[in-house]
């Protein structure tokens, strides 16, 4: 549940972002589909780039391919 709401989070923030530069340059702006990965990483500490512990770590999220199409 926490990463659906993080995932709607950032797409809502890049949908406003959009329409503010659609706006400023009088042209209509679009989101186009894209990828992405979201998961769990832990945070893992090292002594002499050994693993020594590993404890609890948190959720990220990637979309490494996020576009923006404009039209006139």
């Amino acid at each position: 549940m926490v990463s659906y709401a993080g995932t709607l989070s950032y797409f809502a923030q890049l949908q406003a972002q959009s329409e503010i530069a659609g706006l400023s340059s009088k042209a209509v702006s679009r989101l186009v589909a894209s990828n992405g990965v979201f998961g769990y990483e832990p945070k893992v500490t090292y002594l002499f780039g050994i693993p020594q512990t590993i404890s609890e770590g948190g959720i990220y999220l990637e979309f490494a391919n996020t576009r923006n199409r404009f039209y006139d």
